[in-house]
This record gives structure tokens, C-alpha cells and sequence, in this order.
């Protein structure tokens, strides 16, 4: 499981390609993932007192590390207090037989004292804002980021286009089904009904199970329920992808252990087969879509070519990097100029590609160039110029170079 674990997530195209482009949300990821691991050791190591509270220190600084990363993380706090409610529901009545409930108390008590100083320090140590007025300022920044100010542009889902705080509440689980590949939405649902039918027919669910699927169901959760500002796609959720993979493998190994145990041997090797044969598909589209994996679609969406047009595509820009490469090779034989200038919509993540020849244009001057990502209807500034050159992928149009039609007759001598 481990094994198919991590294959599962560098064969996740959204993921895979985010790592490349991401510097915020794939470390909090990252943070998050540690401390899923923290946690279900902190359970695993629950009946040995001295495992459980270096445990309990791991778990609080790496909370303390998340939420440094991103507050998001907080979520972990409330979902601990879950998990501590779900251990009394299962074994608190035993607990008051054996006249041991203020015992369990006093030592969830440390350890959730451990936990919160542990991860308090550690955003002191990584985290200056925090620094300042601990309290006060982790309070603010959590209500910042529930309703995220980020209301300049346009997001564009299901062939519609909405402001983001009016975005539907079905934004995320949507872009968790058609943003994976189908293997995973249906190995996590299967992994799903699995721990549905153990938790109703045994009035109980293995705790690391539980563990996992709180820390993917409990923000989804808290992203629908408060309407929370989400855009780029699957960015601002990226950290859960980790979860949904571990369900899914559990819902795929738990159906092949059933089925061998009940001696279906073919049915097991068709699943397994069946189940290579869809990761082969993967590693074949994210060659396809290479540098762009992270615009993956699902199949059962037409992949790339049927999402075009109505979802969100290159976010990064990264087509601006294929974009400058072609210019630095091509330009000369659009223009005689020396020292050409180049406007662009992300003019940073451009000119590392060109030569020194190139400058920026001045403002109010129209450039020599113009370089554009399609999002927003930017590459449609500058009318009069001519197209000279596009990048993209599958028939998506990802960036446009344009030319000034007064720099081409220079390329002529006038």
C-alpha cells in the first residue's frame, strides 16, 4: 500500500506538474502530509505512554510548521478534537467501568498541551507576523483567509464565468473528479463505501482510516460549507490530493484481498491488469502534455480538448517559457533592430529566456513584441498586431506572440 501510495502520487498529473511551478501550495502540501504522518502515528503509538507523547511532540510541531506554511492548517486542531470525541464514543463507556476516565482525561489533557505549545513555539520560531501578538494575529490571519480578498478576475468554471466569491459550492468536488484520473475517483469511493460498511456494520472504523479520511473530507468540508475563496483550479486544495490517493489505495486493496481470499484469482489478475493498463494511460498523457501536466483533465471530460473553453487551463503561465525560447531563436527574422523591446503579461517569468538584446518596453510605448498567456482575453491587447507564433497543447492555445506591424517593415530596411 505504501508502494502504491507513492506511486499513485508522482503518476497524479496535477500534482506532479504543480511541484515544477507551485512554491506555496505544494510546500504546504508537503507540511500537511507530514503531519497526516504524525497523527496516525500519534494513534498507532496511542497505548504506550512514552511513544504517544513524543509522538504528541512531532504532531505539535509539525502543526506549528504547517500552519507557518499556510494557516489553512489549523483545520488540524479541530480535527484532533474529533478524533479525541471518536475515541470516547468508542471507548468511553468501558473507560467509566473501569473507573479510569480521569486518568484518559489527565493524559489527553498533556497531550493536548503538548500539542498546542509544541506547535505555537514552532510558528513563533518560522512565522514573524505570529511573532508580534501570537493570539491576535493567528486569529486574523485565519479570517483573512476564510474570505481571501482576491476579487480582481474572473474565474472561468463550467463554461461560465463568476466572481470569485460567488464561485458554486460544488467548485472543489468538481475539480477533484474531473482533475484525476478516473482510476482514483473510483478506487476513493470504493475506499469510501468500504469504511461506510465497516463503520455500519461493526458501529466502528479502523483508526488510521478514519485519520484519513477526516483530513480529506474535513476541509473539503469546511471549503464548501463557508463558501471559502478558492481559485486557480486546484491549488488552494492541492493538499488533499495526498488523502484522496491513500483512499483510493486502500478501496483498490481492500477489493483484491476480498476477491483473493474468496479464490477469484482471475478477477484479481483482470483488476490488477486493468488497473496497470489505466496507469500506463496516465504516464502517456502527462508525456502529451508535458511541461503542462498540471492541466490535466479527466478522459471522461474529452481530457484537455473537451475542457477547452470551459474550465481554467495554464494559470502559471508557463507557456511563457516555450514562448521566450521561440522568440530567442525566431526574432530576427521578424525584425532588423538591435535592441528589440518585449511587453508582456508576466514579463518576469519571460525575459530569463530571451537574449540581452531584448529590453522591456517603455510604458506608453508600444513594443516591438508582445507576449501573452490567453487567460483573461489578455492576449487580446495590442489589435493591430500581428500573430506570429502560439504555444500550447492538445489545440489549446496557452500563449500568443504578437509583432508590431512597424517593426516588421524594419526587418526590411524600411
Amino acid at each position: 500500500m505504501a508502494l502504491l501510495g507513492a506511486l499513485s502520487l508522482w503518476l497524479y498529473p496535477r500534482f506532479f506538474g504543480a511541484t515544477f511551478n507551485n512554491s506555496k501550495d505544494i510546500p504546504f502540501a508537503s507540511a500537511y502530509v507530514l503531519v497526516l504522518w504524525a497523527v496516525l502515528l500519534l494513534v498507532r503509538y496511542w497505548g504506550n505512554t512514552r511513544r504517544s507523547l513524543l509522538a504528541s511532540v512531532l504532531v505539535g510541531g509539525l502543526v506549528g510548521l504547517a500552519v507557518s506554511v499556510r494557516v489553512n492548517a489549523v483545520v488540524w486542531y479541530a480535527m484532533l478534537i474529533l478524533l479525541l470525541l471518536g475515541w470516547w464514543v468508542r471507548y468511553g463507556l468501558s473507560a467509566w467501568r473501569e473507573h479510569t476516565v480521569l486518568a484518559h482525561l489527565g493524559r489527553q489533557m498533556l497531550v493536548a498541551v503538548i500539542i498546542a505549545g509544541t506547535s505555537l513555539m514552532m510558528m513563533i520560531v518560522c512565522w514573524p507576523y505570529i511573532t508580534l501578538n501570537p493570539l491576535h494575529n493567528l486569529y486574523d490571519a485565519i479570517l483573512v483567509m476564510i474570505k481571501y480578498p482576491w476579487n480582481d478576475q474572473p474565474v472561468l468554471f463550467a463554461g461560465h464565468l463568476y466572481r470569485t466569491l460567488v464561485l458554486p459550492r460544488r467548485y472543489a468536488p468538481t475539480w477533484l473528479a474531473i482533475g484525476s484520473p478516473p482510476a482514483v475517483v473510483i478506487c476513493a469511493c470504493t475506499g469510501g463505501i468500504v469504511a461506510s460498511v465497516q463503520l455500519i456494520k461493526r458501529k466502528m472504523i479502523d483508526g488510521p482510516i478514519a485519520v484519513v479520511c477526516l483530513a480529506l473530507l474535513f476541509p473539503l468540508g469546511l471549503i464548501v460549507g463557508l463558501h471559502a475563496t478558492v481559485f486557480d483550479t486546484m491549488r488552494h486544495f492541492l493538499f488533499v490530493i495526498p488523502p484522496l490517493l491513500l483512499l483510493a489505495v486502500y478501496g483498490f486493496m481492500h477489493v483484491i484481498t476480498f476477491l483473493a481470499y474468496h479464490k477469484q484469482k482471475l478477477v484479481v489478475a483482470g483488476l490488477v491488469l486493468l488497473g496497470l493498463i489505466t496507469q500506463v494511460q496516465v504516464i502517456k498523457d502527462m508525456q502529451d502534455l508535458h511541461p503542462y501536466e498540471y492541466i490535466y483533465f479527466s478522459p471522461l471530460i474529452g481530457g484537455v480538448a473537451g475542457a477547452n473553453g470551459q474550465y481554467e487551463m495554464d494559470y502559471w503561465g508557463v507557456c511563457n517559457k516555450p514562448a521566450g525560447e521561440w522568440l530567442a531563436q525566431n526574432y530576427t527574422k521578424y525584425t532588423g533592430k538591435q535592441s528589440p523591446t518585449v511587453e508582456a503579461s508576466f514579463i518576469t517569468q519571460l525575459m530569463p529566456y530571451l537574449p540581452d538584446v531584448f529590453h522591456e518596453s517603455t510604458p506608453g510605448i508600444k513594443p516591438d513584441f508582445y507576449v501573452s498567456i490567453t487567460r483573461w482575453g489578455l492576449d487580446k491587447q495590442f489589435p493591430s498586431y500581428k500573430i506570429i507564433h502560439t504555444e500550447g497543447v492538445e489545440g489549446y492555445v496557452a500563449c500568443v506572440l504578437k509583432i508590431n506591424p512597424a517593426s516588421v517593415s524594419s526587418a526590411s530596411g524600411g
